[in-house]
């Protein structure tokens, strides 16, 4: 009998991914031992462009030795599933393998569609859940009518409890040029300067260092397992920075969060991200203010946190969803 989940993911290198990830796995009820991973890797080459690398986890099964075992292939969200995706796509449905897309955003329209398409076609894409407005229209334009929108997965992550005492400035690194980082990191300083948190939180350990020069004498807070990172935003009553998945994790926790969007130069392309953070907290009754990036002068906090009831009957109505379409 094959009993073996298939999961598309990144493991501690993105602590987004591994909320959503975790929010998923919540939702379907399995077991951490019942699953495969797929981590998606980024190597960077002497040319200085990327290759993207799919690696299994926990041991070094190829795809062709892992699908056919497989009850089921699952894409826990992104990371940017649309692109670097055909290969797994490919064996998946090679081996008849039925595809769950669950909780998925979207940023760039490269394969998906046709992707899609082709599962659908065949009768393998099972169900497709999404989490922004960008995807669900992708999805019902190849066919897929039952799609369906619910609030992102990361909001159904297992957060330990803790008491809410922090106030934590998420620093963020911004611009692809010198002087909009310079710019970028003025803001910054600003906002700390307002604020004048407990602490001040990192995603990425290229930012930690850069956090230490900018903001002496703070706390900085950085870890690479994302337990830790969730322990950590659960004990945050208040969250002021420029990570849609520092925010959620707050608001998801209990707290309130002002997210800051919309770099000026636009390196951070998040229309759709926020799209999904705005939909959420307006399905939510609270939690998150999305805020213009730059305007300090605006920063300030929801005047309450998500409606814990409504998040339960989203969590219901998703889990059910998944329920009825799975093997």
């Amino acid at each position: 009998m094959r009993n073996l989940i298939v999961m598309s993911t990144t493991i501690d290198w993105n602590v987004g991914d591994d909320v959503i990830r975790d929010g998923v796995m919540r939702l379907l009820n399995i077991e951490a031992d019942n699953v495969m991973h797929l981590d998606r890797g980024i190597v960077r080459l002497e040319s200085g462009h990327e290759s993207h690398v799919w690696r299994v986890k926990p041991n070094s099964l190829i795809l062709d030795e892992l699908m056919p075992c497989a009850e089921a292939f699952v894409l826990a969200g992104t990371p940017e599933w649309l692109n670097f995706m055909d290969d797994v796509w490919d064996r998946a449905v090679a081996h008849k393998v039925p595809i769950y897309a669950i909780g998925v955003g979207m940023v760039q329209e490269v394969a998906g569609p046709n992707l899609l398409r082709i599962a659908h076609d065949q009768g393998l894409l099972r169900c497709f859940t999404a989490r922004d407005y960008g995807a669900l229209g992708m999805a019902r334009s190849v066919g897929v009518e039952d799609a369906r929108w619910f609030v992102d997965p990361a909001f159904h992550a297992s957060y330990p409890t803790r008491e809410k005492t922090n106030v934590v400035v998420n620093y963020r690194l911004g611009g692809n040029t010198g002087s909009v980082r310079s710019a970028c990191d003025e803001f910054w300083k600003k906002v700390v300067d307002k604020v004048d948190p407990d602490v001040v939180s990192v995603h990425e350990v290229s930012e930690f260092g850069r956090a230490r020069i900018l903001f002496p004498g703070r706390d900085i807070f950085f870890s690479s397992d994302a337990k830790t990172f969730m322990g950590f935003y659960a004990s945050c009553r208040e969250y002021y920075g420029g990570r849609i998945h520092g925010a959620t994790q707050v608001a998801a926790s209990g707290g309130r969060a002002c997210l800051f969007h919309g770099c000026p130069d636009e390196s951070h392309p998040d229309d759709q991200r926020v799209d999904c953070v705005r939909r959420a907290t307006e399905h939510l009754n609270g939690g998150v203010r999305t805020i213009h990036y730059g305007d300090v002068d605006a920063v300030k906090l929801p005047n309450h946190g998500i409606d814990r009831e409504i998040l339960a009957m989203d969590f219901e109505a998703h889990r059910s969803y998944l329920t009825e379409r799975w093997p």
